[in-house]
């Protein structure tokens, strides 16, 4: 068995790399709350360039000498719907990251709590002899 001053040098360890994990997890958190406000936006804004394109092409307007249907309206919709799909593709991602580093702190929680238990013995084992 080691000696006590290796298990709390294993406690501190252990503690840094919960407090990094748990600072990077809040930052993807947030990360996370923004992307999926914006996401959520998108579908709203589709909705209305459809709503005006379907108008102006009822009145025969046109954009730069294209009908909506090829036009600007068009590009913005295609736009659109690559970007809620590049952006669902990011959050899954960080909802993943969030899932790995959950488990990360799970794991040096569990090895701060054996090197805990372990320098609690090893002091006992010290004061005994």
């Amino acid at each position: 068995m080691h000696d006590s001053n290796y298990y709390r040098n294993q406690m501190n360890y252990y503690d840094n790399l919960i407090k990094t994990a748990e600072k990077e997890q809040e930052q993807y958190k947030s990360l996370k709350l923004n992307l999926s406000n914006l996401n959520g936006s998108l579908p709203n804004i589709q909705t209305d360039l459809k709503d005006a394109e379907n108008s102006f092409l009822n009145g025969g307007y046109v954009d730069n000498e294209e009908t909506f249907d090829k036009g600007k309206i068009k590009e913005c919709c295609t736009s659109i719907n690559t970007i809620t799909s590049d952006i669902s593709s990011v959050m899954g991602k960080i909802t993943n990251k969030l899932i790995d580093l959950e488990n990360n702190i799970n794991d040096y929680r569990v090895q701060y709590n054996n090197a805990s238990s372990n320098y609690n013995s090893a002091r006992l084992k010290k004061q005994e002899d």
